[in-house]
């Protein structure tokens, strides 16, 4: 067997896919770069990081239950009052997240509170935070079967766990006590 076929088998098994991807696009720059093997070995360890990284944030965008994705630069900050464009920017930093501190949206339908709520989630996600976004409805309607269903339950824990929670239309859909008390219990 070749070392090349070799590596690629040893790169399977160590399950390093980012390194196993760009392979041989690594190996053809270092060779007419003729960079020292510790400089190649970085290369490689930088790669395959990177590749990590990028695939978290892809699952856990996912995870998260996006609606869509939406960022603040396709926000219009007119139609909004209490926050302008350079507090918005300054809260894509998430230090809010990590003081364990609330942001409340609140106003007429049209505005953009759900945009802004994902742009922020977005950019949470991005920084290596665990978002979970849900509609109020369905958050109800996830506390009601929780006992009853695997998948329910599991995402309950998952929202649970989350560094961020985005709770979307609260106010909008009316719920009876009993689905208040599953919700603030």
């Amino acid at each position: 067997m070749k070392a090349y076929e070799q590596t690629l088998g040893f790169l399977s098994t160590l399950n390093l896919k980012g390194i196993a991807n760009s392979l041989d696009e690594m190996i053809h720059d270092a060779e007419i770069s003729k960079i020292s093997y510790i400089t190649f070995l970085n290369t490689l360890f930088t790669t395959e990081i990177s590749y990590r990284v990028k695939r978290r944030v892809e699952r856990n965008m996912v995870g998260a239950h996006f609606p869509i994705i939406k960022r603040i630069s396709n926000f219009e900050f007119g139609r909004l009052k209490g926050i302008g464009k350079s507090e918005a920017v300054n809260l894509l930093d998430c230090h809010w997240i990590d003081n364990k501190e609330n942001l409340l949206f609140f106003g007429p339908p049209g505005i953009g509170k759900t945009h802004l709520a994902i742009a922020f989630g977005v950019a949470a996600v991005e920084k290596g935070y665990s978002v979970c976004f849900e509609r109020i409805a369905n958050l109800i309607k996830l506390l009601k079967t929780a006992e009853i269903q695997k998948k329910s339950e599991y995402r309950i824990r998952k929202i649970m766990k989350s560094s961020l929670v985005i709770i979307d239309e609260i106010g909008y859909t009316p719920i009876e006590r009993r689905e208040a008390n599953l919700f603030f219990n």
